[in-house]
């Protein structure tokens, strides 16, 4: 299975699964601590709060990120993830 169709299950399921994937990613990143997260709603933090529940993703499919990422990244990116 492709770990990136593996969350679909329609439009609002998946701009939610992907916010949660975004939040988990960094969560699941050595050497990142904080993941600063802009809103107009201040309630939304509870909700981001709640998409963290389940913990770092899944050791292949951040990895499978990360290798996606490696593949398309410019030669000029400089960044530390």
């Amino acid at each position: 299975m492709n770990v990136f169709t593996e969350f679909s299950s329609g439009r609002e399921a998946d701009v939610q699964q992907g916010v949660a994937t975004a939040l988990r990613f960094t969560l699941s990143t050595p050497g990142v601590a904080t993941a600063i997260v802009d809103t107009a709603n201040p309630d939304r933090w509870e909700q981001n709060a709640a998409l963290l529940e389940k913990g770092q993703l899944p050791e292949d499919f951040y990895e499978s990120i990360r290798n996606r990422w490696r593949e398309v990244a410019g030669a000029d990116w400089v960044g530390k993830v």
